[in-house]
């Protein structure tokens, strides 16, 4: 009796890395004989929810026994954000009709969308994913459903957490297996290799994510068609945040991020990962430009993840320009937004370089002093259930070396070495990290042969292929070659 119709809606997945772009495709059913309903359906045609949700109020008087107006104003309530009216509309949807398959599939994706932190709940998650089960169960070809449920387990892991758990990767194989499953039913379904691409990046394979992003952006026209430029702008956005865990491939990591601007001129992730990469490569200039464009965004009111961090990124433009007058404010500004100890690190070494040493050494105890807090609370990321005591002692251990304290930076370098996850972190491996900043005590302490020992093996090991770390093995080759005069 029913007609159906596609509609889209975009999700973007947030936790400590940002995910794909999502396009949800929901059935609208409807009878045309009812004259509510086929003003409500009309009025969502338009994008006009609110409109929508009264006229299917309406048709809900005259009609309170059918299921489809129920899923159908849930839509609407969906489209507003409104998750827990959606919900309570599936729900009743599926109270008349319990082979309702697109209420089912519908009501998953509103899990997936409830909560604090949304795609990152992973109570809600498994709702979301118990319903596309149903989804699947009811119709075994339902490639909507299994490519969805293939993204509901992407978020049972990070590259964060590794080493996983068996359980983690079990939510991986079933992800990719979901992702394959999409292909078989419908091969021109492309954006599953993007799906693909997102698996592989969370599991930290970022090559093998790269390949599969390669695969979806081999059809631009067809990602355009299915789901218009800002879907085909979320592909560049993965692909790009893929390429920026290495330092050897920040060139096309730059490249995507720029596809992005051109698509939205004003997104400030692009800009905030923009500044990063040129941070890390030295790029002082062109990372001073993504960084003055990204603080207008931030002062115009537009926020986002990285909003925060773009006056830390221009201040170590600063500092590396040698303007360290500048960086002090924006330093400032960063530790009241994202405080941390490397802040309070480059801050008092921008102290020291303006001939200021009490303030410099005022800013490395205040670091200590924040560091502290952070390790008895469990470290850097703790707030986010990630495992970061690395990063915090060889943060402390920064400013304990700007101290001259060199016993005690020792021994966070150390410690940092010690619980190093086998992980990267956008571009940055810790243990190359603690285990150069090592050498650079010991230079300082004059001990030539230790400080050779230490940025020997660091340098072995930021040369890696899976390491990558190119800029950072650019440096310590400069340290060498120092010591060697």
């Amino acid at each position: 009796m029913g007609t159906k119709s596609r509609k889209t809606r975009n999700i973007v997945g947030i936790v400590l890395v940002i995910l794909i772009g999502l396009v949800v495709w929901s059935m609208v059913s409807t009878q045309s004989k009812w004259k509510y309903s086929d003003s409500g359906l009309a009025e969502y045609e338009k994008g006009n929810y609110q409109e929508a949700i009264e006229h299917y109020a309406r048709a809900i008087e005259s009609h309170p026994d059918k299921a489809c107006l129920y899923n159908n104003r849930g839509l609407a309530y969906s489209k507003l954000k409104e998750y827990d009216k959606a919900l309570s509309d599936y729900s009743k949807a599926t109270e008349l009709k319990p082979n309702y398959t697109e209420a089912y599939f519908n009501r998953g994706l509103a899990y997936f969308s409830l909560g604090p932190l949304g795609w990152g709940n992973p109570q809600m998650i498994q709702k979301g994913i118990a319903d596309l089960n149903r989804a699947i169960e009811l119709n075994p070809d339902y490639a909507d459903a299994y490519y969805h449920r293939g993204l509901g387990y992407n978020q049972s892991l990070h590259y964060y957490f590794k080493p996983f758990t068996k359980e983690a990767v079990g939510s991986f194989d079933k992800a990719v297996a979901d992702f394959n499953k999409v292909l078989g039913l419908a091969p021109d379904y492309v954006l599953a290799y993007a799906g693909l691409g997102n698996a592989y990046y969370r599991y930290g394979d970022w090559d093998k994510a790269g390949e599969y992003y390669n695969k979806a952006l081999e059809h631009e026209d067809l990602i355009l068609k299915q789901v218009g430029e800002e879907g085909l702008k979320e592909v560049y956005h993965s692909r790009g945040r893929s390429y920026a865990q290495f330092q050897r491939t920040h060139r096309d990591a730059i490249s995507d991020y720029q596809k992005v601007l051109e698509f939205d001129p004003e997104s400030i992730d692009a800009f905030g990962h923009l500044a990063g990469i040129s941070v890390m490569d030295r790029d002082y200039e062109r990372g001073l430009g993504f960084c003055n464009k990204g603080i207008r965004l931030v002062e115009a009111g537009i926020t986002g993840p990285e909003a925060g961090m773009f006056y830390g990124y221009r201040a170590q433009c600063y500092l590396g320009l040698g303007e360290y007058a500048k960086g002090i404010p924006d330093f400032e500004k960063m530790l009241r937004l994202m405080p941390s100890g490397e802040v309070y690190q480059y801050m008092g070494l921008c102290y020291l370089k303006m001939g200021e040493t009490q303030k410099a050494k005022e800013t490395f105890k205040r670091g200590i002093a924040f560091v502290n807090e952070q390790i008895a609370a469990g470290g850097a990321w703790a707030s986010y259930g990630v495992p970061s005591l690395y990063v915090s002692y060889w943060e402390r251990g920064l400013c304990y070396l700007g101290l001259g304290k060199y016993a005690k930076a020792i021994s966070d370098f150390k410690k940092a070495r010690e619980l190093n996850p086998p992980i990267l972190v956008y571009g940055r491996d810790f243990y190359v990290e603690a285990t150069t900043n090592l050498g650079i005590t010991y230079m300082e302490m004059g001990n030539a042969k230790k400080a050779k020992s230490y940025l020997e093996e660091a340098l072995k090991r930021a040369e890696l292929p899976e390491v990558g770390t190119t800029e950072t093995a650019k440096e310590i080759r400069e340290l060498l070659s120092k010591l060697e005069t």
